[in-house]
């Protein structure tokens, strides 16, 4: 069984639900791709695309790539942020930065993110019937299994990963007059 096939058997819970992070301006597109790469590899996580799509208009580039990754910090305990990157109108342009031109890109950046704690806590309890009941109390009447700090630390790695983006969006927000980076929830609860 591949590790892939163990996150699908195993509990969601969504914990950061439709964060949207906005910017329209100059940035590098593959600088972007890079650093998104960079902080998975540098933060133990698995990196997978699951779509990308890019087409061609009059008005420029559209391009759309969904991520998926996900990292284990305990034995049955697992970090899965999933992650739509949107551009749209992309053109490239030459711009001077620091005395020398540069190759950059401008458009509007829409970025989506999700996250959950994934756990497999429910399939050592639901086992046998009588497991399944003893759960259902010992969760109810004496201590909830799965404890608050694992929310958070789910939580604070989509954060990571929001800031990591919305960092390398800043760097360039100056260049062209662009405007800095905005988050803002689409919908959901954090």
């Amino acid at each position: 069984m591949t590790e892939k096939e163990v996150l699908e058997d195993m509990e969601k819970e969504l914990l950061v639900d439709r964060y949207g992070l906005d910017y329209e301006g100059v940035f590098d597109f593959e600088g972007l791709l890079k650093r998104i790469d960079d902080w998975c590899r540098d933060n133990d996580f698995h990196l997978e695309i699951l779509s990308r799509k890019d087409k061609v208009t009059s008005e420029g580039r559209k391009i759309s790539i969904g991520y998926n990754i996900y990292r284990k910090w305990k034995k049955m305990y697992f970090t899965v942020i999933g992650f739509d990157l949107s551009i749209e109108d992309m053109k490239d342009i030459e711009v001077e930065v620091d005395g020398r031109m540069r190759n950059l890109n401008k458009g509007k950046v829409d970025a989506i993110f999700h996250s959950f704690l994934m756990t497999s806590i429910k399939a050592r309890w639901e086992t046998k019937g009588y497991l399944y009941f003893l759960r259902g109390i010992v969760d109810k009447f004496i201590y909830k299994v799965d404890k608050p700090a694992y929310r958070g630390i789910v939580v604070e790695d989509t954060y990571n990963l929001i800031n990591e983006v919305k960092g390398s969006l800043n760097i360039y927000a100056h260049i062209g007059g662009g405007k800095p980076p905005t988050g803002r929830l689409k919908g959901g609860w954090v």
